[in-house]
């Protein structure tokens, strides 16, 4: 069955490789951060996220189903990237210690991760349909992923050292899980609610965590000093909460702004009928008085 589907469509072997992207979004986050610092990689990856999502929501490229982008819902993922570049603005303050190509560069990396993680998504949701069911997509892209990452590995660090690990760092294998969480919302959740509503509810949930795990995680996990709440951190999460606030009701907000704009219009359109049925009542009025006068005139000029 996945072999016709192959080869029904010109393009349609694409959606085989979604695991590619998602190597990619990977290895640009375990590497790029050391560089630059997680804030400005996440920034770019937020802008990634949001900037594709309205692509595909807009155009339906992708085998994605065009759900159309109102002005709200740009409003929107405005706000919760201006709310993350404020959330992370001390981050970027402390960025690595690169030249300015190499910084810009590796914030164009992070964007293109970003990209790469919704048209994953929009390639495993083909793939699903392909196969019947996006389990089997998920399943396809997760062993894909293993074999590449197990070739890279391979490659690059054939004889991987134990001497680090401890018995109470046995926490830090369970990440897949979290990545198998995600990928299937990625896939699932898009095809109700689309892909710019989606990411940008990943991006506030990452913000809310990030909070949580930097006052209560890290220290413990860690042994670092818990990083403080500032008011900056603050009002850059409550934009992105307004962003994506603004996101979730856009219907509401153009259904609400269209019945005003039709309200005005009915009234506007009433006052010029008021206007006009006033203007013929005092048009009749003069007629009647003509008619009156000339009927006089007559009978005078008769008698």
């Amino acid at each position: 069955e996945l072999g016709s589907k192959v080869r029904s469509g010109a393009f349609e072997w694409v959606a085989l490789f979604p695991a590619v992207l998602g190597v990619f979004f990977v290895a640009s986050a375990v590497f790029v951060p050391s560089l630059i610092g997680f804030g400005p990689f996440f920034t770019a990856v937020v802008c990634g996220q949001i900037g594709m999502s309205l692509i595909v929501d807009y155009t339906g490229i992708i085998w994605s189903p065009k759900k159309g982008v109102s002005i709200p819902q740009v409003v929107g993922a405005v706000l919760v990237i201006f709310g993350t570049i404020l959330f992370q603005y001390d981050a970027f303050t402390k960025a690595g210690a690169v030249g300015a190509g190499v910084f810009v560069g590796l914030l164009v990396v992070g964007v293109g991760a970003g990209a790469a993680l919704v048209v994953q998504a929009t390639l495993n949701r083909r793939l699903g349909s392909s196969l019947g069911t996006p389990w089997r997509a998920i399943w396809f892209n997760f062993t894909s992923a293993a074999i590449l990452v197990t070739i890279a590995a391979l490659i690059f660090h054939p004889s991987p050292s134990t001497e680090t690990t401890e018995v109470s760092d046995t926490w830090k294998f369970f990440g897949g899980i979290f990545g198998f969480f995600i990928v299937s919302v990625m896939v699932i959740v898009p095809t109700y609610i689309g892909f710019v509503f989606t990411f940008s509810m990943q991006v506030l949930g990452q913000l809310v965590s990030s909070v949580l795990v930097d006052l209560f995680v890290a220290p413990p996990l860690l042994g670092g000093d818990a990083k403080p709440f500032s008011a900056l951190r603050g009002g850059g999460l409550a934009v992105a909460v307004l962003g994506v606030l603004v996101g979730m009701f856009a219907e509401v907000l153009v259904s609400f702004l269209g019945r005003c704009r039709g309200g005005k219009r009915r009234d506007t359109d009433n006052g010029e009928k008021k206007v006009g049925d006033a203007g013929a009542r005092d048009g009749n009025q003069d007629n009647q008085f003509v008619t009156a006068s000339e009927r006089e005139n007559t009978q005078a000029g008769g008698g």
